[in-house]
Formats: structure tokens, sequence, C-alpha cells
């Protein structure tokens, strides 16, 4: 999978003009339900939630782990630019040293 591709479909939409619309008072009772525990504490909703829930906190705790990588700079790496070529290559978007400065043709 691609970052740059989009493989998720949207679950509401606050556009009144779309199908999926929810409400803002919709919205409100969701957060509100959600913040007072109500999918945990209800063992009937739990029991129907919980393999839903458990996927959902691993995600986050995937995206809690990318956000800590991206932020931490740990994905800068030592480029070494010595072998590109110096002089602007022909082909757009190819890389080439210009004295020292890594640039975009």
């Amino acid at each position: 999978m691609a970052l740059a591709r989009k493989e998720y479909t949207r679950m509401y939409s606050t556009d009144s003009s779309d199908g999926d619309y929810v409400s803002t008072k919709n919205l409100s009772d969701m957060e509100t339900s959600f913040n007072s525990n109500e999918y945990i504490a209800d063992d009937g909703q739990f029991s129907m939630l919980a393999p839903l829930l458990w996927q959902i906190q691993k995600m986050q705790e995937e995206f809690d782990e990318l956000r800590r990588y991206i932020e931490s700079d740990e994905i800068v790496a030592e480029i070494d630019g010595s072998n590109l070529p110096k002089s602007k290559p022909k082909i757009t978007g190819s890389l080439w040293n210009d004295k020292g400065t890594v640039k975009i043709a």
C-alpha cells in the first residue's frame, strides 16, 4: 500500500447535502457517549464492539508510533549526494548535485 493512495472510505459527512450526513446533534451525542465510556459500560454493546475496539486500539498504537517516529527525526537519513550527476538531468524529478546542494530537476 502506498501512502499516496487513499485506502479508506469516510464513515460519515458533516455536509447536509451528503447521503452519509450526521447532524451536529448526533455528533455531539456520539462524543458524549464515547467520553462517558458507554461502549464499555454497556455489556451488550461491549460484547458486540469488542473485536472492533481491539483493532481500532491497535491502529491507534500504530499511529502513535508513526507520529513518535516522525517527530523524533529518526527518518532523517544521511544522504550521500556525491554519486549524483553534477549537471541538471533532462529527466524531470531527477536528483542532481549542484556544488554540494542536492536539487531536483
